[in-house]
């Protein structure tokens, strides 16, 4: 990864605005910066019973602050994380994945 030219930043996370998006269950609500040298960086805050309602092939690096979460492959095993773990999955399609959380989390998310 590389990340293009950009001035120093401080990004305070809780002062952004936040967005709420719904899940195929439950809901996950996220702090998004989208300018910050090229990637953008969220907080997402998923609730307990929180699956994604979609398949996802956008690459992130993904760091869990707290909580578990499950990294569903379309085509592979599943992945659980626990809070200091990370994921990082690509953008080329070869890893569809989706989030499940069974107790909620809080994940760092670059993309």
């Amino acid at each position: 990864m590389q990340i293009e030219p950009c001035p120093f930043t401080v990004i305070a996370f809780d002062k952004l605005k936040l967005q709420t998006t719904p899940g195929e269950t439950a809901a996950a609500a996220n702090f998004t910066q989208m300018d910050a040298g090229g990637m953008r960086m969220r907080i997402v805050n998923y609730e307990p019973g929180y699956l994604a309602d979609h398949w996802c092939d956008i690459g992130h690096f993904g760091y869990v602050l707290s909580g578990q979460v499950t990294l569903e492959l379309k085509d592979k095993p599943s992945h659980s994380l626990s809070a200091g773990e990370a994921f990082l999955v690509s953008s080329y399609g070869d890893a569809s994945h989706r989030v499940y959380t069974k107790s909620g989390a809080k994940l760092l998310i670059l993309d």
